[in-house]
C-alpha cells in the first residue's frame, strides 16, 4: 500500500453537492494526503454548502477564488497550494472507484518517461466515455471533418482533464495549464506541453472513475466557441501558421452561414 502522497484538486462551479460526493470518494483512498477544493466564484451558495459539507476534516482545504478565470486557472490555483508530490485533478462530477489512486501512483512510479496518467472513465450508465482521450488535431483531420485516429489507446496524445494525475514538480515546472484557455482544450494543450519535454501520456484502464459529464457546462454555443478557441491555441503551439487557422475559421463561418454545422 502506498503511503499518503496524493493531493487531489477539485474545482467547483455551481455543483457543491456533486463536489462533496467527489471529495468523499477521494477521502476513501489511503493514498490521499490532501484534497483541495477550489470554489471558482460560482456566484451561488456553493461556498457555504462546501464549508458545511467539509466540516472539520483536516485533509480538506477550501480555496475561494476571487473570480472565475476558467477551469485551468482553478486547477493551477489548487496545484500551487498543494504540498503532496503527486497531483490528481478530478472533475466535480466524478467519483473514484476503489483502488484508483493506488494504480495511478504505481504507474507514475514505474514509468518515469510518462508525464500524465489517466484512469478509464465510465459514464453514469456504466458505458465507457468515448471522448476521454484522443490524438492531436491536424489541419488534415479538420478539413476531413473528423477527429484523427488514435494509434495506441494506452498511449494517446491527450487525455481529458476530468481525471488525470501527474508529478507536482513537473506540472509546476511546465507552468501548469495554459490560462489563456478558459475551458475545453486546456487538457490537450497540457499534454502537448509534456510531449515537447519528452514526457508521454499513459492510460491505466484498471483504474476507474465514473464521470457524470457536463454538470457545470455553459450553453452549447459558448461550449462550441470555447472548444474552437482551445483547439486553435493548441494548433498554434504545435506550429500551425495563423493564416491556415484563419482559412479554417473562414470556412467554418461559411458553413454556419449556410446552415451546416462544422463539427470539431
Amino acid at each position: 500500500m502506498s503511503p499518503p502522497c496524493v493531493a487531489t484538486i477539485i474545482v467547483n462551479f455551481r455543483t457543491p453537492e456533486l463536489t462533496l460526493d467527489a471529495v468523499r470518494s477521494v477521502l476513501g483512498e489511503p493514498e490521499t494526503a490532501e484534497v483541495i477544493v477550489v470554489e471558482n466564484a460560482s456566484g451561488d451558495d456553493s461556498e457555504r454548502l462546501l464549508r458545511e459539507g467539509i466540516g472539520g476534516d483536516s485533509r480538506v482545504e477550501l480555496i475561494v477564488a476571487e473570480s472565475n478565470r476558467g477551469f485551468g486557472a482553478g486547477n493551477n490555483l489548487g496545484a500551487h497550494a498543494a504540498t503532496a508530490p503527486i497531483l490528481f485533478l478530478l472533475n466535480s462530477d466524478a467519483i473514484l472507484h476503489r483502488g484508483c489512486l493506488r494504480l495511478l501512483v504505481k504507474a507514475l512510479e514505474e514509468h518515469p518517461e510518462v508525464g500524465v496518467v489517466a484512469p478509464r472513465l465510465l459514464l453514469g450508465d456504466g458505458t465507457e466515455q468515448q471522448d476521454a482521450f484522443g490524438a492531436f488535431p491536424t489541419v488534415g483531420s479538420i478539413l476531413r471533418n473528423r477527429l484523427p485516429d488514435v494509434q495506441d489507446p494506452l498511449h494517446p496524445d491527450w487525455v481529458t482533464g476530468a481525471a488525470m494525475a501527474m508529478r507536482r514538480e513537473e506540472f509546476l515546472r511546465l507552468g501548469g495549464f495554459d490560462e489563456r484557455i478558459f475551458m475545453y482544450g486546456e487538457d490537450s494543450k497540457l499534454c502537448s506541453d509534456y510531449a515537447r519535454k519528452g514526457l508521454g501520456t499513459l492510460r491505466v484502464p484498471e483504474a476507474v472513475v465514473t464521470h457524470l459529464v457536463g454538470q457545470s457546462r455553459t450553453s452549447s454555443e459558448a461550449q462550441r466557441s470555447q472548444h474552437l478557441a482551445g483547439r486553435d491555441m493548441l494548433m498554434r503551439s504545435r506550429g500551425t501558421p495563423q493564416w491556415v487557422l484563419n482559412l479554417i475559421a473562414l470556412g467554418r463561418r461559411m458553413n454556419d452561414r449556410f446552415g451546416r454545422r462544422f463539427r470539431r
